[in-house]
């Protein structure tokens, strides 16, 4: 074996290994594919052996690239470690994904300040409902929202509460308790529409029944119909925290929520690159006042 002389090299061989595919680890790595099959032959050449098999249609290592996957995953581990007790300027691109609510509300308006703290970066958000496929859509960065989960580094807790506006409440009353639902205009997310809310409120549980009367695939349906008083719609607390401030919706029921929800960071490997830790550090230091918020309750 002969010296390696290109950290870029090992991060080349690392992209292919993990995404499975030249124009893929192209694109994650942000270079041309004749620079990343430069950058993966000179490695083979140093290493003396072929470390990846590559046709039109697929490519998978050999028996030494799989050795040696291993011990470059720890040389650009130590690497980053090394990076990040320096002041070098960080420069790339990041893919971003999370939900359309949430990148609106929370991830876009934390990102100007990362930005322009570091002019060499650029963020392309993704924001859908759908969960992405981080290896395949090439996403260095997921948030996800949901029940608590092993899965992914928390980042903050999560709740889902009920909402209506206050013309809404002044038409239709406001329920008291959760058997009350089965009386509301509810306003859902999902297919099929749900039929039941699990709220809990300490150790109570309840399965609120309801009657969906507008059901849409992403919760920016609900949100905009509770706030033209179109009825009751379940939310993150994330999502309506300034409506609820400034009295364009009410709290309903409070007390009960879905609890046990929230937020995750999930990367499409073991390797957290100084790009992705420094701005998951960012979105952990922005999104940190709004998990005090007394407003978040169960998370």
């Amino acid at each position: 074996m002969s010296r390696i002389d290109h950290i870029d090299d090992l991060r080349a061989f690392e992209a292919v290994a993990r995404m499975g595919s030249l124009s893929a680890a192209a694109r994650e790595v942000g270079v041309a594919l004749s620079v990343l099959s430069k950058r993966l032959a000179r490695l083979e050449a140093a290493v003396g052996e072929r470390l990846a098999e590559r046709s039109t249609r697929a490519l998978r290592l050999t028996p030494a690239g799989e050795s040696f996957l291993g011990p470059c995953r720890d040389a650009l581990t130590a690497f980053d470690v090394l990076e990040d007790r320096g002041d070098a300027p960080l420069r790339g691109r990041i893919r971003l994904s999370a939900s359309v609510a949430f990148s609106q509300r929370r991830i876009a308006p934390c990102l100007p300040t990362f930005l322009n703290a570091h002019p060499g970066v650029t963020v392309e958000l993704i924001a859908t409902e759908q969960r992405v496929d981080l290896v395949r859509e090439g996403v260095d960065l997921a948030l996800r929202q949901g029940p608590v989960s092993e899965v992914g580094e928390r980042l903050v807790g999560d709740a889902h509460l009920l909402v209506a506006s206050p013309t809404y409440l002044a038409q239709h009353g406001t329920p008291k308790v959760p058997e009350d639902l089965d009386a509301h205009r509810c306003l859902t997310v999902g297919r099929p529409a749900p039929r039941i809310w699990a709220l809990q409120d300490g150790t109570r549980q309840a399965d609120a029944r309801i009657h969906p009367v507008l059901t849409g695939t992403d919760g920016e349906t609900a949100h905009a119909a509770a706030l033209a008083g179109g009825g009751i719609a379940m939310k993150s607390v994330w999502d309506v925290m300034e409506d609820l401030v400034e009295g364009r919706l009410v709290h309903v029921l409070p007390g009960w929520h879905t609890g046990g929800r929230e937020v995750r960071a999930l990367l499409p490997s073991d390797r957290r690159p100084r790009l992705v830790r420094r701005l998951l550090k960012h979105l952990r230091d922005e999104l940190a006042p709004l998990a005090r918020h007394p407003l978040l309750e169960g998370g």
